[in-house]
């Protein structure tokens, strides 16, 4: 898609909104007590994005503050210009700069990668929900090559491998997803259902057993344990899995049939 219109126009970003607001913050010093409310905002919500925000998109509500105070940065530059305070002036034009420089700080090429690895993993998301599995395969594999320890993208490359048909690809992926995060109990889960598709029970119920020490109310992991006992005859089993099911995901109709299908069965043998 092309960009929007507005976005092509010659607009200050962020790099300049920043440090104009601090310039502006220290200029409205002698005004504290009109715009501590403000302070207090701008100050709580960057260190709250810090600590647990690692994108910088987070930050977009709090722009609109950020210009206010950067409004009265311009406004109190042009004043020293227009008072012919040039002293003043050329100290605020060399902290605006100061500021500039360490507001645009980039660590070496960590944030570049970052971007960029989750632009191809976005990217080969929409192609696989597409149908276009060659081309997401490109973009999963970029991200990979830019982040090798993105177990999402370990994730959704086994998830198109399943989609295709690949069961052995399917299954590597998994497993080397698991290899980077352990407890990320999807990749347990799609592993146990790719083996319970190629007849391996024993490791589909491995896995979706692992799926529960994870995550102990999964109604996946329950239902898809259910299956496994009902087809080996162990209606109490199975019994017990589909109710667990139920009750982590109450409604689910395919649960529900499975233990009516379960109940009167096992009423029909007494």
């Amino acid at each position: 898609n092309e960009e929007a219109r507005i976005s092509k126009l010659p607009l200050f970003g962020f790099s300049l909104v920043c440090p104009l607001a601090i310039l502006g913050m220290f200029f409205s010093r002698p005004q504290k007590r009109d715009v501590a409310l403000l302070y207090i905002f701008i100050f709580s919500f960057t260190i709250a994005t810090v600590s647990f925000f690692v994108n910088s998109r987070y930050r977009l509500t709090a722009v609109p503050y950020f210009i206010i105070f950067a409004a009265a940065g311009a406004w109190q530059i042009f004043r020293r210009y227009r008072d012919r305070r040039y002293k003043s002036l050329a100290f605020s034009l060399v902290l605006l700069a100061v500021l500039y420089f360490l507001s645009n700080i980039r660590p070496a090429e960590a944030d570049i990668d970052r971007r960029n690895f989750t632009f191809y993993y976005n990217k080969g998301i929409i192609l696989s929900d597409s149908g276009d599995y060659e081309e997401a395969k490109k973009e999963f594999r970029a991200a990979l090559k830019l982040n090798p320890r993105d177990f999402l993208s370990r994730l959704a490359l086994g998830n198109l491998y399943y989609k295709i048909g690949d069961f052995e690809g399917a299954i590597d992926n998994y497993k080397k997803a698991m290899d980077i995060n352990p407890y990320f109990y999807t990749s347990h889960l799609n592993l146990g259902i790719v083996y319970d598709n190629m007849g391996r029970a024993a490791d589909a119920e491995k896995e979706f057993k692992k799926v529960l020490e994870i995550k102990p109310e999964n109604s996946a992991a329950h239902y898809n344990l259910g299956r496994i006992y009902q087809e080996r005859g162990l209606a109490e089993m199975a019994l017990k899995e589909y109710e667990a099911a139920l009750r982590g995901e109450p409604g689910n109709q395919q649960v529900m049939q499975a233990l009516e299908k379960v109940k009167s069965s096992d009423s029909g043998k007494k």
